[in-house]
């Protein structure tokens, strides 16, 4: 007769898990490696081709988004099983076509900024929903940057700061719900910074005196938001030490905001 439980797996012994761990790491390493020569014989075969004029700047443009995109939605199948492999493939096709659509703009002048514009918001929108859906923080920090990068790598120039503001009111928002929604405190200071590095470099070249009132009028509704958000969220605290983080943290952004 057999003994009960006689063929239940034994527990490894300490320098079996460290096999194991050797191994889970070896295969770790491994496919960096190999994703990495991937991306590099692709960059290389992709700048022969430029170079050779195999494709044009409509194609190569076309190229960047189809390869972005496949890229993206490679990362979320594969996020299931691999989360680091998944997040990486998608904040790489995420910054993919953010490229693409700026190239399309700067370097090739195939899109008008407003186009360019609304590409980048697609892009964010997108991004901050998956980022909410699959709990990915690295892909939040990803929108943020994009999102608030646009403004910087555009023209500042004789810009409307309406939209300019509008906008990034709106990218702060969206951020912020994603904050919220997910309790991810330590990431609250990405829209405040995103909006404080667009406002402060659009004020050191563009402000003047006649703006006066609209500008005031941002100002204030962006404190009252990220002084709103802080309050949230240090309510949603666990412990006091997230509290105080919170405080310090709220009373950072009004106090940036002021000055």
């Amino acid at each position: 007769s057999h003994t009960p439980y006689a063929n239940a797996t034994a527990p490894q012994t300490p320098l079996q898990q460290i096999e194991v761990h050797k191994e889970e790491s070896a295969g770790v390493i491994l496919g960096r490696i190999g994703i990495g020569a991937v991306v590099l014989g692709a960059i290389f075969f992709l700048k022969y081709a430029f170079d050779n004029n195999w494709i044009g700047e409509a194609g190569r443009i076309i190229l960047g988004l189809v390869g972005g995109a496949g890229v993206f939605a490679l990362g979320h199948y594969l996020y299931a099983k691999y989360q680091e492999y998944g997040a990486i493939l998608m904040g790489g096709g995420a910054t993919i076509l953010y490229f693409s659509v700026y190239a399309a703009y700067d370097f090739y002048s195939l899109i008008p900024m407003s186009a360019a514009y609304a590409g980048f918001i697609v892009i964010t929108a997108v991004v901050c929903v998956v980022s909410a859906v699959l709990r990915a923080q690295s892909l939040l920090v990803i929108a943020s940057i994009g999102a608030f990068l646009a403004p910087l790598i555009f023209d500042l120039n004789n810009a409307n700061f309406f939209a300019i503001a509008a906008y990034i009111t709106i990218a702060a928002i969206g951020i912020s719900i994603v904050i919220l929604r997910r309790g991810w405190t330590y990431l609250a200071y990405l829209p405040a910074l995103g909006i404080a590095l667009v406002f402060s470099t659009w004020y050191a070249a563009e402000y003047s005196s006649n703006l006066l009132a609209l500008v005031a009028t941002f100002v204030l509704a962006w404190i009252t938001m990220f002084v709103g958000l802080g309050i949230t969220l240090m309510t949603r605290a666990q412990d006091e030490h997230d509290k105080t983080g919170i405080i310090i943290t709220t009373l950072s952004y009004f106090l940036g905001a002021v000055t």
